[in-house]
């Protein structure tokens, strides 16, 4: 999620925001306890404020935003949706191979504020992520995740298993928290769409 954002201008704020905090409490202290700080105790200072500042953001980048998102739902549509967890899934086969057909399989989607994987097992085969891009459609806004994966199929009796490469475009629309649709093709010349529902936390 964070590569819809400004990543510049939130590094910058970051600085800016510990910077004059610890200016703040440095200059308090100086003030309240009556005598001057000398260059190494200062320099301590800050480096334990920065190494207490990296655990704030390890916190916020790993489970903290995910609290904020539960308290402000609104959040799953001014920037972008929580779809961790598991998921019902649909796979519809298209093509002259597919025939209509149609695999419930199980996603595994585990999301974080710096990335998103998705893992889907399915009768015969799994497959894993290899990249995912969280975008916003130019035409409606609404949050897509591209997203490009590998699938392996389980090895059968006197043959091996299989492997190809695939890429999907998933459509989550905020006001669905619980559906989000998608179109998939392979490399092996499969198509078809996505329907995951029924999302397990």
């Amino acid at each position: 999620m964070i590569g819809l954002l400004p990543v510049r201008i939130v590094i910058c704020w970051i600085a800016v925001i510990y910077a004059s905090v610890a200016l703040l409490l440095f200059a308090a202290l100086v003030s309240f306890g009556g005598k001057e700080i000398g260059l190494w105790p200062a320099a301590t200072f800050a480096f334990g404020g920065s190494s207490f500042l990296q655990l704030i953001l390890f916190f916020w980048f790993t489970v903290g935003w995910r609290w904020f998102w539960r308290r402000i739902p609104q959040l799953n549509a001014w920037l972008y949706p929580d779809i961790h967890g598991q998921w019902d899934m649909e796979i519809a086969l298209g093509g002259a191979q597919g025939q209509g057909r149609k695999i419930v399989a199980k996603a595994i989607v585990k999301q974080d504020f710096l990335k998103v994987s998705m893992t889907v097992i399915a009768p015969g085969s799994r497959s894993v992520t290899l990249s995912t891009a969280p975008k916003r459609d130019p035409e409606s806004g609404l949050p897509q995740l591209h997203y490009i994966f590998l699938v392996t199929t389980n090895p059968e009796p006197g043959a091996a298993s299989n492997s190809y490469r695939g890429a999907a475009i998933l459509d989550l629309d905020p006001t669905l928290q619980d559906e989000i649709t998608g179109i998939y093709w392979t490399s092996a010349e499969t198509s078809g769409t996505y329907r995951l529902s029924n999302r397990r936390d």
